[in-house]
């Protein structure tokens, strides 16, 4: 119940039960219009309040969206650089996220799922690969860097012993924008783009863009 339900609820009865003065009757009546009007202006500041709020929720920087980057591993040829674009959805500060590995001498395109979380600054995640005969995973850490993120990713190599392996500080997540089209397919799980060659463009375009 509102603060003002009472009061003109009791104006009512009275109006109902006054006797037939005009006096008593437009004294009332002054009354509930008060009331009215003061009740108005109450909504109209705890709308004005929860519209503030909401806008100024838009308008904090989110990480949600679409993410470039390029990685090396152990198990790559010599001299080849990976591609990876990664859609990540955040929840307060819970992300959910979902890549696609791209390299130039494979037309599979691997894609990996993982979470994390995004506090101070730094984004902390977990990455696998979602299919029962593949037990790949790996981690990484990255800081928020202007308009980027930056950190080390980290996994043991399955095919060398089992041995840790750990970038430089040197990976980075760009920000990019890409078709209403390549984002529903990586909602449904596919790949954004066919080909490495497309993912490789887009990088580049990235990286020219953000050095």
């Amino acid at each position: 119940m509102n603060p003002f339900t009472f009061p003109i609820v009791l104006a009512q009865i009275a109006l109902q039960n006054s006797p037939g003065s005009g006096f008593w009757k437009e004294f009332l009546l002054g009354i509930l219009a008060t009331i009215i009007v003061s009740f108005l202006g109450w909504a109209f500041l705890r709308l004005r309040h929860a519209v503030r709020n909401l806008v100024r929720a838009r308008s904090r920087y989110r990480i949600t969206g679409i993410w470039i980057g390029s990685c090396k591993l152990h198990r790559h040829p010599p001299d080849v650089e990976a591609v990876e674009i990664y859609r990540l959805v955040t929840k307060k500060e819970h992300v959910r996220l979902t890549f696609f590995h791209y390299l130039p001498n494979m037309s599979d395109v691997r894609r990996y799922e993982g979470a994390g979380i995004y506090r101070g600054m730094v984004l902390s995640a977990f990455y696998y690969i979602p299919e029962p005969q593949c037990s790949e995973s790996g981690v990484f850490v990255l800081r928020n860097v202007g308009e980027k993120f930056k950190g080390i990713y980290a996994q043991y190599d399955l095919v060398a012993d089992m041995k840790l392996f750990t970038s430089n500080e040197d990976f980075f997540l760009r920000r990019v924008h890409i078709s209403t089209w390549a984002q529903l397919k990586m909602m449904l799980g596919k790949p954004p783009f066919p080909c490495y060659q497309q993912a490789r463009a887009l990088y580049d375009a990235a990286v020219k863009e953000q050095p």
